[in-house]
């Protein structure tokens, strides 16, 4: 885990933050060198393979891989200070939003097509 955090150039603190877990927690997962329950998520962060992250199976670099943007972070960031009702909400909104986008694409090819 370690190797991963200093191939994304990140401090213990700036990785931990992002994750949404204490230094000492990362310090610990580091130490440790098992998977847990935040492995996805430091993948993400990282930028790496989760699989390897997590047992060593394959490559670090998975080329389908990619460390968030800070667009992302920002994103992740304002999604986590909502409260567990506000993100089902917000994923609703967004389930919706997307679905309507789709059936008015749907519309304007069908009428380009006639």
């Amino acid at each position: 885990m370690r190797q991963a955090r200093k191939h994304a150039k990140l401090t213990q603190v700036q990785a931990a933050k992002r994750v949404g877990v204490s230094q000492g927690t990362l310090s610990e997962l580091e130490q440790t060198a098992t998977g847990s329950s935040y492995t996805p998520q430091f993948a993400l962060v990282y930028g790496v393979n989760s699989l390897w992250l997590a047992d060593g199976t394959g490559d670090m670099l998975d080329p389908e891989a990619r460390a968030l943007t800070p667009a992302d972070l920002a994103l992740l960031e304002l999604v986590h200070a909502l409260t567990p009702d506000q993100r089902r909400d917000l994923i609703r909104n967004l389930e919706d939003q997307k679905r309507l986008n789709e059936q008015l694409l749907a519309q304007l090819l069908q009428r380009r097509g006639t």
